[in-house]
């Protein structure tokens, strides 16, 4: 019986179009309790692989019917298993186990849209047993945006030149982002600056590769935090994701209706050092006041992050890449969002207007810290490549020294795309 309330609240969700609703519920999936901090504790004691996958089993089958064992995948080997509800079968992915402090991670964003009864922005949609000691989060796992999706193309049909993947994307960033409620106080932007700045420079203090260089690539991340926060002035703050990269979108349905499925994000978060330093940079305590806080910022920042990840895959055409980059570069000039440019090839957006007011280097200088922060992880995590560093330092020579933006410059063109230091 207890386990049938479960498999209700999931149903509540999927069924029907209610896995389609941005109001959905976040569901807390505690009738389990006692079971649950049981399992809580004995992993954090310490379980080998057959015990952990007989927990998740265990769990998993509360949600209905499952198909096949979990599994683990991803670099966070998170657990995945299918799950029958009704006449439908849903793939849901089970964070947590094996990586608890993740789940930590991920639940600030949840709770965040909670406050604000936007959770179908997240693709988590319950957790268990509580969430002051969660062992498990449920999260819907869709259609993972791939490089092959990307590449699909029919331009005679299209009526943009960019593919119908990447602007549905984009126009979830704008619906997350830059809808009227989802403006905020100018205060945000340099909180937030000073939250990535504590996100890099954690990076860089953790890696093998960058030990006798820490000092010189920290102090150039604090220069080009520095003169950004200059520019901030009276431009409005807007709802950020933490970590915007292709591989973070994903495309859910509801079952039936999957021409009418919608994008959301997953694996959103910010690690505790990272919180903690920020709070106690900024004279912040560790209320959900606070954490709110940390998912105002920049959209351009998100932008530069998405822009970055789809620049290294190699098989997504370089016509893509281009007309991403040409509109990024209209937003920062222009104030106008996902703006196409007449080439030819179907019919281009008109765009929507940035809040104002628009600031146009703070704008560019945003753009250029997404990719910055993608830029500095790669390096931190493998040593990077001679090109890779350069591109590194040319972003934040150009945000130290405010380089000017100009649509038709082709060195500026290269340069955000790459050409002269990722070939």
């Amino acid at each position: 019986m207890v386990a049938e309330q479960i498999k209700d609240k999931l149903e509540e969700i999927l069924k029907k179009d209610g896995l389609l609703d941005r109001s959905r519920p976040c569901h807390i999936f505690d009738e389990f309790q006692d079971q649950d901090l049981n399992y809580y504790n004995n992993i954090k004691n310490g379980v080998d692989e057959t015990q952990l996958m007989t927990i998740a089993k265990d769990v998993a089958e509360r949600f209905g019917t499952i198909s096949g064992l979990p599994f683990k995948s991803g670099a966070n080997n998170t657990l995945f298993v299918s799950v029958k509800s009704g006449d439908n079968l849903h793939n849901i992915r089970l964070k947590g186990f094996n990586r608890l402090e993740q789940i930590g991670k991920n639940l600030q964003h949840v709770t965040f849209l909670m406050h604000k009864n936007q959770q179908g922005y997240n693709a988590a949609v319950g957790v268990g047993p509580s969430l002051d000691e969660p062992l498990y989060l449920v999260l819907l796992d869709g259609r993972v945006t791939s490089q092959a999706t990307l590449e699909r193309r029919d331009y005679e049909k299209d009526t943009d030149p960019l593919p119908k993947d990447l602007n549905e994307i984009l126009d979830f960033i704008y619906s997350y982002s830059l809808t009227k409620n989802h403006i905020g106080s100018t205060e945000y932007v340099p909180l937030h600056l000073s939250l990535i700045e504590q996100g890099m420079i954690g990076r860089i203090e953790r890696s093998k590769y960058l030990e006798d260089y820490a000092d010189y690539w920290i102090d150039l991340v604090n220069k080009a935090i520095t003169v950004t926060k200059s520019l901030v002035n009276n431009t409005p703050s807007t709802w950020v994701l933490s970590d915007a990269i292709l591989e973070n979108f994903i495309k859910v349905g509801n079952g039936t209706t999957e021409d009418k499925g919608q994008w959301t994000a997953i694996d959103q978060g910010y690690s505790e050092k990272q919180l903690v330093k920020w709070r106690e940079l900024n004279g912040l305590d560790d209320s959900p006041e606070t954490t709110d806080k940390s998912f105002y910022g920049r959209v351009e920042y998100n932008l530069g992050q998405l822009y970055f990840s789809l620049l290294l895959r190699e098989n997504i055409k370089s016509h893509d890449k281009i007309m991403l980059q040409d509109r990024l570069l209209t937003l920062a000039s222009e104030g106008i969002y996902n703006r196409g440019r007449e080439i030819g090839i179907g019919k281009p957006r008109a765009g929507k207007p940035m809040p104002e007011r628009h600031n146009p280097t703070l704008s560019l200088n945003y753009l250029r810290l997404g990719i910055l922060d993608q830029v500095i992880a790669d390096i931190a995590r493998t040593g990077g490549s001679d090109k890779t560093r350069a591109y590194g330092e040319k972003l934040i020579y150009d945000i130290i020294t405010n380089h000017p933006l100009a649509i038709d410059d082709t060195t500026l063109a290269e340069f955000m795309r790459g050409k002269s230091y990722l070939d």
